[in-house]
């Protein structure tokens, strides 16, 4: 049972990692843009 638990809290900090990966991306795209 402990193993399920750690896996859903693996699940929930990689949600929270792809979220800021994909602010980040969006943050480098918008800059990017304005250089143009």
């Amino acid at each position: 049972m402990k193993y399920k638990e750690d896996y859903e809290e693996d699940c929930r900090r990689g949600q929270k990692n792809i979220i800021k990966y994909e602010i980040a991306n969006i943050i480098v795209k918008d800059n990017y843009q304005k250089h143009i």
